[in-house]
This record gives structure tokens, C-alpha cells and sequence, in this order.
């Protein structure tokens, strides 16, 4: 008969968690609240995105002229405060996770700065910059509910540990200030 044990609520992770909450005089209760910290900073980031991007999508350029004047001049005020609540929280996430996976956050996988995507010029760059912000904010979602939520998987390595990870973190907030700057400017 083969015995197979499932540890419960096994992070990917824990050995890292384990390390930094060593001292902690309830270690567990510790990796808990840095766990829904992070994973609360990382949804929240995301939903900003998310917003971005439905705002991004929501009007036409011809549906965006029909508009009055100040109905068309909400809209880049709305992108900048989903753009600046996104670049808030998911730079205190960066520097949560930093200060346990600093190894991955060091290293960027050859010294290359990220990739900020499309030039932001006009409506057009300035809709492209935010479906990339998204995706990029997706992909730093996943690997942090990957590797922050309870699991059976049997690996120790966690995907916050990878340069990759850490590019599309950066990438992600460099966008989410470029996306401001852009729609200070912005007049659709």
C-alpha cells in the first residue's frame, strides 16, 4: 500500500518565508500575514490595471469626440489615478517581496533594464502602454498567488525567486508612470 502525505497549506514559498521569519515568535501566524499581505497588494495592483485597461477600451476615438468637454476630460484623470494606485501598491509589494527574495530582485538576469513597452505617443501609444501594463501586472499576479498560496506541489522553487519575475515587476511600474505622465497630457 503506497502512503502518500500531503502537507497542509504548503507554500512554494516556505522555505524562504521560513527563513526570513525565523525569530518570529509565531512563525506560522508571521508567514500568514506577510502571505495576505502580499497577495492583497498583488490583487489590488491588478485590479487598478484592470480598470485601466476597461477605461482604455471603453470609448472610441469617435465616441471619445462626442463626448462633452468635461466628460472627455475625465478620462485621463481616471487613467492617472488607476495608473498612480496601481504604481502605490504594487511598489509596496516590490519592496515586501524584496525583502525576502532580494536574491531575485538583485539579479535581473544579465543587467538589462526592463522593457517599458510601446512609446507612448498619442491615444493609440498611450492604449498600448496599458494593455502592456496589464499584462505585465497579470503575470506578477499569478507567480505571487503561485507561490503565496497553499499547495501540493512538491518544489521549492518559487517563481518570485526569478529574474523574470522581478523584470516584470519593475516593467510594470516604470509603465504605470509612463502611463501618467502620458495622460497628464492627454486630450482624446
Amino acid at each position: 500500500m503506497l502512503n502518500i502525505e500531503v502537507k497542509k497549506d504548503a507554500l512554494l514559498a516556505d522555505p524562504e518565508l521560513r527563513r526570513k521569519f525565523a525569530g518570529a515568535e509565531n512563525q506560522d501566524e508571521a508567514i500568514r500575514r506577510f502571505a495576505n499581505l502580499a497577495l492583497s497588494q498583488s490583487r489590488q495592483a491588478r485590479q487598478h490595471a484592470w480598470a485601466l485597461k476597461r477605461l482604455a477600451e471603453r470609448f472610441s476615438s469617435e465616441e471619445m469626440r462626442l463626448l462633452t468637454p468635461e466628460a472627455r476630460a475625465k478620462w485621463p484623470a481616471l487613467l492617472r489615478s488607476h495608473a498612480a494606485a496601481f504604481e502605490n501598491q504594487a511598489g509596496q509589494l516590490r519592496q515586501e517581496l524584496q525583502n525576502v527574495f532580494a536574491s531575485g530582485a538583485a539579479d535581473d538576469g544579465g543587467g538589462n533594464p526592463p522593457a517599458i513597452g510601446p512609446a507612448i505617443n498619442g491615444e493609440a501609444g498611450l492604449i498600448d502602454a496599458i494593455a502592456d501594463l496589464f499584462n505585465h501586472a497579470t503575470k506578477v499576479d499569478r507567480d505571487v498567488r503561485s507561490a503565496l498560496t497553499a499547495s501540493t506541489e512538491t518544489t521549492d522553487t518559487a517563481a518570485l525567486k526569478s529574474p523574470e519575475f522581478w523584470r516584470a515587476l519593475d516593467a510594470a511600474l516604470k509603465q504605470a508612470a509612463e502611463i501618467q505622465k502620458a495622460a497628464s497630457g492627454a486630450a482624446r
